[in-house]
């Protein structure tokens, strides 16, 4: 339940209690979002099938820190800090 005991927008509760039905758009956001959630997930779990059958996947790539990364000069970056 959401704040003062309602359901949540969308919900089949909320469309029995009266409230409108998601338009398209939101069902599509939604759909989206769980899509997203679902591939992230895939690549363990395809791993560990491939691992159970005798088949060892290589480890995931080591993830690289690119917060230090110094951006090359280019002409748009130079223009931006000039309109700035």
């Amino acid at each position: 339940m959401g704040h003062a005991g309602r359901p949540p927008v969308g919900s089949l509760e909320w469309e029995r209690l009266g409230g409108p039905p998601l338009s398209l758009p939101q069902r599509l956001g939604l759909l989206a979002g769980t899509a997203a959630v679902l591939l992230g997930d895939t690549g363990a779990r395809l791993r560990w099938a491939l691992s159970r059958g005798g088949i060892t996947a290589p480890c995931p790539p080591r993830k690289i820190d690119l917060t230090q990364a110094r951006l090359p000069e280019l002409m748009s970056t130079r223009i931006r800090k000039f309109a700035a």
